[in-house]
């Protein structure tokens, strides 16, 4: 189904792009309701622009930045980050009309030896780019704790399996079951990259603790004798309804039926 750039009248700067964007999402495989999500946002970015006196060139990384920090102060509620604005910057950039950023430079230990480990995990073992880029999230803050007091090296030669455990030990229990296992895969990911490129001696990947799975500790506890009794109780036996609640209740609490199951 095509997206309808009708949907949402946009005024401004960018009213000329309104019909090709729309095109280029339908094209994308974007269904009718996300696109016209992201109409709207064209239409609101365009309506700031015009506000501000800007056009499509102005929308370098401050300027966007800008826009969204206005966005979250008029009230919006989605589609508030810069990854949001991704699909509308890449389509005015590649038609020339807004500015491509300059290419990233990392500086520091710590920001190159996590562009090298971005280029394993992207060249050697062929992950997209949004998986990698969540592998160097996760491992940048064992890195920074490896940097030396004068930021100018990394202290990864001296690297023990009782560093590994105690920074997950420090980090995971701050993190929820999703991130925490992050962390931990792409920690054994990153050892594994150190030991091959010759940083350290031997993989320390086998040092990471696993990440327990609580996926059932949030299943509420059963009720005591005393609370089945009074609730129990309180179904009235001398109507129909209570009679059928009463008859509900005891199949769930004796025989442990799921509510389809009673029905």
């Amino acid at each position: 189904m095509l997206i309808d750039p009708s949907q949402r009248r946009v005024l401004g700067p960018l009213s000329a792009f309104a019909v090709g964007f729309a095109d280029e999402l339908t094209r994308q495989g974007y269904r009718p309701r996300v696109g016209g999500n992201h109409m709207r946002l064209l239409a609101h970015l365009s309506r700031w622009l015009m506000g501000e006196g800007l056009g499509a060139d102005a929308l370098h990384t401050t300027e966007v930045e800008r826009f969204l920090l206005a966005r979250r102060a008029a009230g919006y509620t989605h589609l508030l980050s810069i990854k949001a604005m991704q699909p509308i910057l890449a389509y005015l950039r590649g038609l020339g009309v807004a500015p491509t950023p300059p290419p990233f430079t990392p500086s520091g230990p710590v920001e190159v030896a996590l562009e090298r480990y971005r280029s394993h995990l992207t060249v050697e073992r062929g992950l997209g780019a949004n998986t990698a880029s969540g592998y160097v999230d996760a491992v940048r803050l064992f890195l920074q704790g490896r940097a030396l007091p004068d930021g100018l090296a990394l202290d990864l030669g001296h690297l023990t399996a009782a560093d590994v455990i105690s920074f997950v030990v420090g980090r995971c229990p701050h993190q929820g079951h999703s991130a925490a296992k992050q962390t931990v895969t792409a920690l054994r990911s990153l050892l594994g990259f150190l030991h091959v490129e010759g940083i350290v001696e031997q993989s320390l990947a086998f040092a990471v603790p696993s990440v327990a799975c609580r996926r059932l500790a949030g299943l509420p506890k059963g009720l005591d004798p005393d609370q089945v009794r009074c609730l129990l109780a309180s179904c009235d036996s001398s109507t129909q309804n209570g009679c059928r609640d009463f008859a509900v209740l005891t199949m769930l609490v004796r025989l442990g039926l799921r509510a389809a199951e009673v029905a």
